[in-house]
């Protein structure tokens, strides 16, 4: 139970980077979340940007298309 709490921290903190950048990744699923080892210390890293979006930009783009 406490590896899966820990997997659960690292793709929240991963998705907050994301954020922090300005990024959305719209697909968030453990078919998109890899991880780095087998054993204890592993991290989870998300993958697959294929859905992805900058939200910057799509706000800026969606905020011109209306004027």
């Amino acid at each position: 139970m406490k590896d899966l709490l820990l997997c659960a921290v690292d793709v929240a903190k991963g998705c907050r980077y994301l954020e922090q950048n300005h990024f959305l990744h719209r697909d968030i699923a453990a078919r998109n979340c890899l991880l780095t080892t087998k054993g204890p210390g592993r991290v989870v890293k998300i993958a697959d940007f294929g859905m992805a979006r900058d939200i910057y930009r799509y706000t800026i783009s969606m905020s011109s298309d209306d004027a």
